[in-house]
């Protein structure tokens, strides 16, 4: 079986977003912010995953503009 993979400055360009971060990490799925790891894309969709965000192994996290400055606090 063959696993596709992305880049996460290639996930930020095809949503058209603003990458914080590497942007040569490859992520080969997408999953739950809870159930990450490091090869996992997520999403940050609302305010109360925050705390699941802050805790989060994924490799790369879709961040809703509200939420954009998360991150940063982070020192990500």
């Amino acid at each position: 079986m063959s696993i596709s993979t992305l880049t996460a400055q290639a996930v930020a360009d095809l949503v058209g977003g603003r990458l914080l971060g590497d942007g040569n990490r490859r992520l080969a799925a997408v999953g739950p912010l809870d159930r990450a790891d490091p090869d996992t894309l997520s999403l940050l969709s609302a305010a109360r995953y925050l705390e699941m965000f802050r805790n989060s192994r994924a490799g790369a996290v879709l961040v809703r503009a509200e939420h954009a400055e998360e991150p940063a606090q982070l020192g990500m």
